[in-house]
């Protein structure tokens, strides 16, 4: 296994929440002389913090302000310790709609989508910045804003799968938590390398369903794809090929 594939493994379970895994993988490719860029630091840096190691976590983070030094005070460890949800605290979301990764903006932009207090984040100064936004985002946006249009080009339909996979994990979970998070992380992953390859996205629950047989397979946390099936109202067999489909853009 090659150094960025040993990179994008551990970053996936970073990804997901499983924080000791992460640190494992991350931190052999380090020990090995793997330099990476910022966003194997950071990365590294939150693995490292929630698996009890402060040291490398603060290390990493230096790298990270580094090379961005606008990320001064975004630690890992400044996350609040608790509240209801992330969907309704807005310093959590305006803090992934800054992130560097495009996929925790994405998750920034869903969960405003979602929230009680949209009205309120729309008015937080990154919303002033539209520009900086990437095509995707923008057309993310504009879905959350703008949704149940009677006329769509392509491009805004493969958008709206994008979210409607999102809003059907949504329904199976009360509010999104620290753990469920990485659930959404890996879905924005899969959907926005999907998009890049010019996947339509069909089948949005189909999605939900097979991208949460992955994250919970991720997890080592016991799960079926019969299991999966019923819950999601489908085939085994459908779960089955979108499995498939998951895995081919995971990452």
């Amino acid at each position: 296994m090659t150094s960025e594939h040993r990179f994008k493994l551990g970053a996936t379970f970073a990804l997901i929440e499983h924080h000791t895994k992460a640190y494992g993988w991350l931190k052999n490719l380090q020990k090995q002389g793997f330099e990476g860029d910022a966003s194997f630091h950071y990365w590294l840096s939150k693995a490292a913090y929630y698996s009890g190691n402060k040291q490398t976590a603060e290390a990493a983070w230096k790298k990270v302000v580094l090379e961005s030094p606008e990320k001064e005070g975004q630690e890992p460890w400044k996350e609040p310790s608790s509240f209801k949800g992330f969907e309704e605290h807005i310093p959590s979301v305006m803090k992934k709609l800054s992130s560097d990764q495009e996929e925790e903006r994405l998750f920034a932009l869903f969960l405003m989508s979602v929230s009680k207090k949209r009205e309120e984040i729309l008015k937080q100064p990154k919303f002033y910045d539209i520009q900086s936004f990437t095509v995707l985002e923008k057309l993310y946006l504009a879905e959350i804003l703008q949704g149940n249009r009677a006329t769509q080009i392509e491009p805004e339909k493969k958008v709206k799968r994008l979210h409607e996979t999102a809003l059907h994990l949504y329904r199976h979970y009360d509010t999104v938590d620290s753990v469920s998070a990485g659930l959404f992380l890996l879905w924005f992953t899969i959907g926005k390398n999907a998009l890049a390859e010019g996947d339509a996205l069909q089948n949005p629950r189909a999605l939900a369903a097979a991208t949460e047989l992955v994250w919970l397979e991720l997890r080592s946390e016991p799960t079926t794809q019969k299991g999966m099936a019923e819950k999601y109202h489908m085939s085994s067999a459908t779960v089955s090929k979108y499995l498939k489909v998951v895995k081919q853009y995971l990452l």
